[in-house]
Protein backbone atom coordinates (compact mmCIF):
# COMPACT_ATOMS: atom_id res chain seq x y z
CA UNK A 1 0.00 0.00 0.00
CA UNK A 2 1.25 3.32 -0.87
CA UNK A 3 1.00 6.49 1.03
CA UNK A 4 -1.20 7.83 -1.47
CA UNK A 5 -3.81 5.60 -0.34
CA UNK A 6 -3.97 6.15 2.97
CA UNK A 7 -4.19 9.64 2.02
CA UNK A 8 -7.13 9.58 0.06
CA UNK A 9 -8.96 8.18 3.03
CA UNK A 10 -11.22 10.79 4.78
CA UNK A 11 -9.39 11.20 8.01
CA UNK A 12 -6.46 12.02 5.97
CA UNK A 13 -7.57 14.61 3.82
CA UNK A 14 -6.13 17.46 6.18
CA UNK A 15 -2.52 15.90 5.90
CA UNK A 16 -3.06 15.33 1.80
CA UNK A 17 -3.97 19.03 1.75
CA UNK A 18 -1.48 20.24 3.82
CA UNK A 19 1.57 18.71 1.99
CA UNK A 20 0.36 19.54 -1.24
CA UNK A 21 -0.01 22.97 -0.33
CA UNK A 22 4.05 23.00 1.36
CA UNK A 23 5.12 21.74 -1.80
CA UNK A 24 3.44 24.21 -3.19
CA UNK A 25 4.60 27.28 -1.24
CA UNK A 26 8.32 25.57 -0.77
CA UNK A 27 8.68 24.46 -4.14
CA UNK A 28 6.78 27.23 -6.15
CA UNK A 29 4.03 26.51 -8.59
CA UNK A 30 6.63 26.38 -12.07
CA UNK A 31 8.46 23.53 -10.52
CA UNK A 32 5.68 21.72 -9.49
CA UNK A 33 4.30 22.57 -12.41
CA UNK A 34 7.81 20.25 -14.02
CA UNK A 35 7.49 17.99 -11.31
CA UNK A 36 3.62 16.83 -12.44
CA UNK A 37 4.93 16.50 -16.10
CA UNK A 38 7.94 14.89 -15.38
CA UNK A 39 6.05 12.18 -13.11
CA UNK A 40 2.16 12.18 -15.63
CA UNK A 41 0.28 13.08 -12.15
CA UNK A 42 0.68 15.49 -9.11
CA UNK A 43 0.58 12.51 -6.48
CA UNK A 44 3.53 11.23 -8.07
CA UNK A 45 5.21 14.09 -8.19
CA UNK A 46 4.48 14.76 -4.37
CA UNK A 47 5.66 11.45 -3.53
CA UNK A 48 8.59 12.29 -5.07
CA UNK A 49 9.09 15.68 -3.83
CA UNK A 50 8.82 14.05 -0.13
CA UNK A 51 11.03 11.15 -0.33
CA UNK A 52 14.80 10.94 -0.45
CA UNK A 53 16.61 10.53 -3.63
CA UNK A 54 20.22 9.26 -3.91
CA UNK A 55 21.51 11.33 -5.98
CA UNK A 56 20.76 14.38 -3.76
CA UNK A 57 23.09 12.44 -0.66
CA UNK A 58 19.88 11.12 0.45
CA UNK A 59 18.25 14.25 0.77
CA UNK A 60 14.44 15.13 -0.52
CA UNK A 61 13.56 17.68 -2.86
CA UNK A 62 11.86 19.05 -0.28
CA UNK A 63 14.99 19.65 1.39
CA UNK A 64 16.93 21.35 -0.92
CA UNK A 65 13.92 23.40 -1.84
CA UNK A 66 13.81 24.30 1.65
CA UNK A 67 17.56 25.35 1.97
CA UNK A 68 17.47 27.46 -1.50
CA UNK A 69 18.50 24.76 -3.75
CA UNK A 70 15.68 24.01 -6.21
CA UNK A 71 18.31 24.05 -9.37
CA UNK A 72 19.46 20.88 -8.09
CA UNK A 73 16.22 19.56 -8.00
CA UNK A 74 15.28 20.96 -11.75
CA UNK A 75 18.47 19.21 -12.27
CA UNK A 76 17.32 15.72 -11.45
CA UNK A 77 14.59 16.69 -13.13
CA UNK A 78 16.07 17.01 -16.33
CA UNK A 79 18.23 14.26 -16.02
CA UNK A 80 15.16 11.80 -15.30
CA UNK A 81 13.46 13.37 -18.62
CA UNK A 82 15.93 12.69 -20.93
CA UNK A 83 16.33 9.11 -18.88
CA UNK A 84 19.89 9.92 -17.86
CA UNK A 85 18.33 8.88 -14.04
CA UNK A 86 15.71 6.40 -13.25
Amino acid sequence: MDISDFLKQDQFQPLDDYLTQTMYSVAGKELVKKMTEVFNDENNARNWFYTKIGVLRNKRPYDCCMHGQKDNVELILEQIENGVLS
